[in-house]
């Protein structure tokens, strides 16, 4: 067992036969500070082709030296980070930041282990802790038709990029929005139908990809009488 105060660094090991004849190994054993346990992490999502800055809570991250721990979201496409130690100088900090550049389009969507590496490269992961999602949805313009009357029933395309597979779009009440075609990433046809009852005015025009993400187009389509 070892003693909370034991001194970090190399031992030597020394077997003593019964006869009293002794065998040393120098320098086999190395005492090392306890690994660092991650216990949580906030946020615990982003996304591809976004930014994202963890503040991470745990135990014995070791910001006693010149070098601060690693952050790692174990994907070959992030490149593992420098950990922020807020101004901490202790060998059993509790919580740090990692700051992510934007995350790479080839990084893999869905669950990532957090790992954090001391100096010593002792570890502590937590699994499956960050969610990455793919690139939100980005609405840039709608075309075909800007306006539509009452009882009318429109296409309009909505122009922009990465939208996924099963995209929703919303125009708000008043306005039912019979089906979505995907005609590529970049382009949606969305078949409406304006209400006798739609408020007249301007409508924001909302897509939101099947992983929640969502973008708006504020005030691009007009209800008419």
């Amino acid at each position: 067992t070892l003693a909370p105060s034991a001194t970090f660094g190399f031992r030597s090991l020394v077997v003593t036969n019964p006869d009293g004849q002794q065998g040393t190994g120098a320098g086999v054993f190395e005492v090392r500070r306890r690994p660092p346990t991650v216990a949580s992490i906030n946020p615990s999502t982003g996304s591809r082709g976004s930014p994202v800055t963890i503040s991470i809570t745990g135990s014995d991250f070791d910001c006693s030296g010149g070098t601060p721990p690693t952050v790692s979201l174990n994907d070959a496409a992030i490149p593992d980070v420098s950990a922020n130690c807020l101004g901490s100088t202790s060998a059993t900090t509790t919580n740090i930041q990692a700051t992510f550049a934007a995350l790479p389009a080839g990084a893999t969507v869905g669950a990532h282990a957090l790992t954090v590496t001391n100096p010593d490269l002792t570890a502590g992961s937590l699994p499956g802790a960050f969610d990455l999602r793919a690139e939100p949805p980005d609405a840039t313009s709608i075309s075909l038709v800007t306006s539509g009357r009452r009882k009318e029933s429109l296409t309009v395309q909505v122009n922009g990029a990465f939208f996924q597979a099963t995209p929703t779009v919303s125009f708000g009440a008043g306005i039912g929005v019979a089906s979505v075609t995907v005609v590529s990433s970049t382009q949606l046809l969305v078949d409406i139908t304006v209400s006798s009852t739609a408020t007249l005015g301007t409508r924001n025009v909302t897509v939101t990809n099947p992983d929640g993400q969502s973008d708006a187009l504020a005030a691009v389509f007009t209800v008419l009488r």
